[in-house]
């Protein structure tokens, strides 16, 4: 969720914002488990608005499972 400049809540807001970009799928993938006081997790991804969510060193199968599973 942190990135330089802005994070990643910010990126998946402009995007959700954004007429041409709005419907693209977007999958919360962080080594974060808290952030700024709240819990990361499927939940906290969905409710910010993202597709999916994967923790970064995701098994490989997984990954592909997930976008797979988004196209």
């Amino acid at each position: 969720l942190r990135m330089p400049g802005m994070d990643g809540k910010e990126v998946l807001n402009q995007i959700r914002d954004c007429e041409d970009t709005k419907g693209t799928k977007v999958v919360l993938f962080t080594s974060f488990h808290e952030y700024g006081g709240k819990e990361v997790n499927s939940e906290y991804a969905k409710k910010i608005g993202a597709d999916a969510y994967l923790e970064k060193d995701v098994d490989l199968g997984v990954l592909v499972k997930t976008v797979r599973g988004l196209v």
